[in-house]
């Protein structure tokens, strides 16, 4: 038997039945976390520093060339959260705009619009917290503290 084993036979006067109950608790406890610390890797790639990172290309792109295909070319580019929230942007410009439909992208007054909508959707995403633990291992924790 193993000193933690050992430690909880003895000074608990746990018997195998309740050590056993105890350790097949903690497998679960640990399968369970392997499964969320998985799911959690799976969502990372969909979380807003991806979307952050793509709306700073962008925001490059737009200050480096004003031209229509290419703001074209990044837009299509984009995940649909990042678009999501330029639209977002764009709707509370002043003056509000419908949407990346309604611009003109042979307007310089509105590629500058635009550039200020994705500018403005950038910061916000940066102004998100960092990242905190993650939902598997509070989930541990949670579990180890119940057995």
């Amino acid at each position: 038997m193993s000193s933690a084993l050992g430690i909880l036979e003895n000074r608990f006067c746990l018997d195998d039945d309740e050590i056993g109950r105890f350790m097949a608790a903690m497998v679960r406890a640990v399968e369970t976390y392997e499964w969320a610390e998985r799911l959690e890797a799976k969502q990372a790639a969909l979380g807003a520093p991806v979307i952050a990172h793509e709306l700073d290309r962008f925001h490059l792109s737009l200050r480096r060339s004003s031209s229509a295909r290419t703001a074209l070319k990044q837009w299509h580019s984009l995940s649909d959260e990042g678009r999501t929230f330029i639209e977002m942007r764009l709707r509370l410009a002043d003056p509000p705009r419908t949407g990346f439909a309604g611009l003109v992208l042979s307007d310089p007054a509105d590629v500058a619009v635009l550039r200020d909508a994705v500018g403005a959707a950038r910061r916000w995403l940066g102004k998100k917290p960092g990242r905190e633990h993650g939902a598997a291992i509070r989930e541990l924790v949670a579990e180890v503290g119940r057995v």
